[in-house]
């Protein structure tokens, strides 16, 4: 606070702010009781009836209670607001009455001798409530103990204006932190049960969905538009989280092949490819640890015999599937530079769209979501 401000400061504003405030909440009132009526009755015209009226209703009764809370809120503020008024009001009118006293008095001192030296009006309050000694004002002759009273009762007074213009500013502070706790508009946030809102989120449906499938509860949707739909509005865990439940998701039509975040049929096909290998690397490594062992005793020879051909039948499978596998990686890391195993730029990149449990796949040389043309060999 500066004296400069202190003498530009006017209270009535805030009487101004308050009957705005009073004259808004006016308006409001009108529109808590018309407003159910115009949402039931659009236009004039017949009422909304089964759950489209109940909705409405419900949506009104909201509406209109947050007209009432508003209301309410506008009202609070304004008597807030007068107190304020008249509160700063008198503080500052203390205070910039005093300020003027002490520029106005008049000031004769005397010493043990009988003589009286006047000193006129010595006292000027500076813009930071510093109250100084005039130059001059001090008459000539006078001893220097009627210097040292005149600075001693400047010093007194600078004290006591500094101590009014606190009180005012404290008054300030007080009633600035009341006005805004009136004006809190948290609670219009709130529902019925005191509860936050939660904030609209266009999306929610397709979380929805995305957990139940993660879940097991619903299945991937067979629509691909519908499918397509519901992929775009995923995060990276959502669709991570269905991998982790569907590792075939990579084979439904409807998810991109390669969209912004990278998570699309190519990603997860090529995830569950990796997966399958080491899967059926570790199948045949326990195959081979599980050779049957040759009988010791005498007639057991034929069953060894249908033992060791159904183990014989059982690593071929796992190794054609294997091999098919392995197969299918070697393809689409033709289009990586062997030296940094990372996509060659020269080179078009390879995209896998399907991989079956039998070691069948099926791949494409580019993009097939950005192709105008498709031909498939």
């Amino acid at each position: 606070m500066t004296r400069a401000l202190l003498d530009a400061l006017n209270p009535a504003v805030l009487g101004e702010l308050a009957q705005a405030m009073r004259t808004k909440a006016q308006k409001y009132e009108p529109e808590q009781s018309q407003f159910p009526r115009r949402l039931r009755f659009p236009g004039g015209g017949e009422e909304f009836t089964g759950r489209a009226s109940d909705a409405l209703q419900q949506r009104a009764g909201l509406v209109g209670r947050t007209y009432g809370d508003t209301t309410h809120i506008l009202g609070n503020a304004a008597g807030q607001l007068d107190q304020a008024q008249g509160f700063i009001a008198d503080s500052r009118k203390t205070a910039r009455d005093f300020i003027q006293g002490v520029e106005d008095k008049d000031v004769t001192l005397g010493t043990n001798d009988g003589k009286m030296w006047n000193c006129g009006k010595p006292f000027q309050v500076a813009d930071d409530f510093a109250v100084t000694v005039k130059p001059g004002s001090v008459p000539s002759g006078a001893p220097y103990q009627i210097g040292q009273l005149v600075q001693m009762m400047a010093d007194t007074f600078a004290e006591d204006v500094k101590r009014l213009v606190a009180q005012l500013e404290d008054l300030g502070t007080t009633w600035a932190g009341k006005i805004k706790d009136a004006l809190d508009l948290s609670k219009l946030a709130l529902n019925p049960k005191g509860q936050p809102y939660a904030p609209y989120d266009p999306r929610k449906n397709a979380h929805e969905l995305a957990k139940a499938i993660a879940d097991g509860v619903r299945d991937v949707p067979s629509d691909p538009r519908e499918l397509k739909n519901l992929w775009d509005q995923l995060s990276e865990t959502e669709k991570n989280e269905i991998y982790a439940r569907h590792h075939d998701i990579g084979n439904h039509n409807g998810i991109p092949f390669d969209p912004e975040d990278h998570r699309g049929r190519d990603y997860y096909n090529r995830k569950n490819l990796k997966d399958i290998i080491e899967q059926k690397q570790r199948e045949w490594d326990a195959l081979r640890l599980s050779q049957p062992m040759v009988p010791i005793g005498m007639g057991q020879g034929e069953q060894y015999e249908k033992d060791w051909a159904a183990w014989q039948e059982k690593c071929k499978t796992v190794q054609h599937e294997l091999d098919g596998y392995r197969n299918v990686q070697a393809t689409l890391d033709r289009s990586l530079d062997p030296k940094t195993g990372q996509q060659d730029p020269n080179k078009p990149p390879r995209f896998l769209g399907l991989l079956d449990e039998k070691g069948h796949a099926a791949l494409s040389v580019g993009n097939p979501d950005l192709a105008s043309n498709l031909v498939t060999a």
